[in-house]
């Protein structure tokens, strides 16, 4: 879906019969911060400061499997933090559109718009806009294609209103052709604006034959609609694709031109009254234009509005911007250096007069103080945009602090939703939405405050939100059973660590390093992990470990205390064999003595063992795979009965150990 912004509203249209969305192939991807730089929407930038707010997780959207299945919000409103209200079709069902409410931060069950007849074969129905003058009163419009008493039973496309008072949904009106001499009836709602609880105004087109449109709107007057009326002087062939109002009475619509030949203008209601006029200097931009459009317009304030918009010459698409200044229309003006092809969707957001963003394709460009800002060149994509990126939703909530969403393309078939945050004039890196699938995309986003926006996209699989949440603080600790362990037995050692939150159960992953050496790798589990160490993992002696969490991104680093693990040294047992148990004096020699020191648990010892007959040393062994040999030097012994004894000395791993007493007979 093609969502834009103004004010907390969201406008779109609805891509025909399909969800798979797919757009040309653009070259590059370009966010461009205000002062003109140019950055790389999927490049990794330079180190910065962890931020305190992030993106969070996909939410799937909760509906009933007995209403439908593929609830896909289209459009978004968030009038107050954590209350917002987001409205759409689904893929599956007989029921032709939903309403879901977020209060205090839940969203709550999908619900069907009441007043809608069911859909059969060949029916559908889309919803394009939704707009809340505060939490609890809101309204939805979109299009309906079925047949309806309007339509004398014939099958067409009707616009439909549906309304939220006090939190309470009403029934939808599908609404009847603004004229009486109608062939088809046909008519379409794209945009609301809603300036005051039961003062909305909507706007679209109906068509008296099917080549011909003409603007429509419909006004909401303390809570009641009244019936859609052609806007007066509105070109032939045009309809209005974005609408917003500042209060009652006083609202900007943009159109767009549907035929070669004709051109764009802006409706403007004063007092109640709409006038229609040109768009200044729109015609001076190029000699060969064939037609023009007003996308998206947003208005921070009565008598200070901004449209963006694009008119196509024999060669090219061309993205232009008008600005209103105390009741006045400046000239239109095409953005320097803007994308060479501007797309047919060109989200907008002014938060102040002058202090605007859009985007058209693949470009963001921001207004600061009345000026526009677009980078000097592109910067060919790579890493998370892939080949392909567009931004399809854009909502700032004050000057220098936007959000924006879209889709970018790896390859030929894989998708991504992304999500990018500008904060104090700086944008940031895109991020693709956590917890999404291919074929994702961002179909609608609404900020509350620089630090609240509410992001809706669908994958192949369910439609989902995606919420700016905080970065919750993390502690982290570890623990030992036991605190002492055998050298070669550490695998008997279990590492425990734990990582806590203020809210919510941290996930990822916790290593355990003894200095800057990675020991384990844990996956948490409910907060809580575990591993034990590898046999042989350390020397005997003191150990320092500690471990550090690493999470998604809406949970912050954090590392534990170290904690000490006494490694000791493991217990060995020494054996002594004789090849002979007698020798003749003077021919020792020829008696060989062996030995094996074997470890408790893992070897092979090293070091020397030192066989003795009483308080005469026989000879001195060094250790190879934990066994060696010796032979008695001749006349070491007197003649007599000897016990001799094997002492295996301590190593740094290994304790020491002492043979039992072989008897050696030394003859005459």
């Amino acid at each position: 879906m093609y969502l834009r912004h103004g004010r907390g509203e969201t406008h779109g249209r609805s891509w025909p019969a399909t969800r798979v969305r797919s757009r040309w192939a653009l070259t590059v991807v370009t966010v461009v911060a205000a002062a003109g730089t140019a950055v790389a929407l999927a490049g990794a930038g330079a180190a910065t400061a962890a931020p305190s707010i992030v993106w969070g997780p996909a939410q799937d959207i909760s509906i009933s499997p007995s209403v439908g299945s593929y609830a896909d919000a289209t459009a978004i409103a968030c009038p107050a933090p954590g209350d917002c209200v987001a409205a759409g079709d689904y893929y599956d069902g007989a029921l032709p559109g939903f309403v879901v409410t977020q209060q205090n931060g839940v969203w709550g069950m999908a619900q069907p718009i009441a007043g809608l007849s069911p859909l059969t074969g060949g029916q559908s129905a889309s919803v394009n806009s939704v707009s809340c003058a505060s939490p609890g009163n809101c309204a939805v419009v979109g299009s309906f294609f079925g047949s309806s008493a309007a339509s004398g039973g014939v099958v067409v496309l009707r616009g439909f209103v549906l309304s939220e008072t006090d939190g309470v949904w009403g029934s939808a009106d599908i609404l009847p052709p603004p004229v009486a001499a109608t062939k088809i009836g046909a008519g379409k709602l794209s945009s609301v604006s809603c300036s005051a609880p039961g003062d909305c105004v909507a706007g679209g087109y109906d068509a008296t034959d099917y080549q011909t449109t003409e603007a429509e709107v419909i006004q909401e007057t303390n809570g009641t609609w009244g019936t859609p009326a052609l806007i007066p002087g509105a070109p032939a062939y045009d309809q209005v694709d974005s609408v917003s109002c500042t209060q009652p009475g006083d609202c900007i619509a943009g159109l767009r031109s549907v035929k070669v030949g004709y051109a764009a203008a802006l409706a403007t209601e004063s007092g109640g009254v709409w006038s229609v006029q040109a768009v200044p200097g729109l015609a001076a931009l190029a000699s060969d234009q064939q037609y023009s459009a007003i996308d998206s317009v947003s208005c921070p304030a009565a008598g200070d509005c901004t449209a963006a918009g694009q008119f196509t010459t024999a060669s090219s698409e061309r993205l232009f911007v008008v600005t209103e200044q105390d009741g006045t229309w400046g000239q239109a003006s095409e953005l320097a250096q803007g994308p060479e092809y501007a797309d047919d969707l060109i989200p907008l957001s002014c938060s102040a007069p002058g202090d605007c963003a859009l985007a058209s394709g693949s470009v963001i460009a921001d207004e600061v103080n009345g000026a526009w800002s677009v980078g000097t060149s592109g910067i060919p994509v790579n890493g998370l945009q892939g080949d392909d990126a567009y931004v399809t939703a854009l909502s700032c909530a004050s000057a220098g602090n936007c959000s924006a969403g879209g889709q970018s393309t790896q390859g030929t078939s894989a998708m991504y939703a992304f999500v990018i945050s500008e904060t104090n004039g700086t944008w940031g890196s895109p991020v693709q939405v956590a917890g999404t699938g291919n074929g994702a995309d961002i179909g609608a986003l609404s900020c509350a405050t620089a630090a609240t926006c509410v992001a809706s996209g669908a994958d192949d699989l369910t439609g989902f939100f995606s919420e700016e949440v905080p970065v919750a603080p993390t502690t982290t600790t570890i623990g030992l059973s036991p605190a002492s362990i055998p050298y070669g037995h550490e695998q008997a050692e279990t590492v425990t660590v734990t990582v806590s939150a203020a809210s919510g159960t941290p996930t990822g992953t916790v290593t355990v390093r003894s200095g800057d050496s990675a020991v384990c790798t844990i996956s948490l589990t409910s907060g809580h992990g575990s591993c034990a160490l590898s046999p042989t993992r350390f020397a005997a002696g003191t150990v320092r470990l500690a471990a550090t969490y690493s999470g998604p991104a809406w949970y912050a680093a954090s590392a534990s205390p170290a904690v000490s693990l006494q490694v000791t040294r493991a217990a060995t047992r020494t054996v002594l064999r004789l090849s002979a148990g007698a020798v003749t004096f003077g021919r020792e020699g020829s008696e060989r003595l062996s030995v094996v020191v074997t470890p408790r648990y893992a070897g092979p010892a090293t070091g020397t063992v030192t066989l003795t007959a009483g308080r005469t040393t026989v000879c001195v062994i060094r250790l190879s795979k934990g066994a060696g040999a010796c032979r008695p030097s001749a006349y070491k012994l007197r003649p007599g009965t000897y016990h001799l004894v094997a002492r295996y000395g301590t190593s740094p791993d290994f304790s020491g150990s002492v043979s039992r007493a072989a008897l050696l007979r030394v003859r005459r």
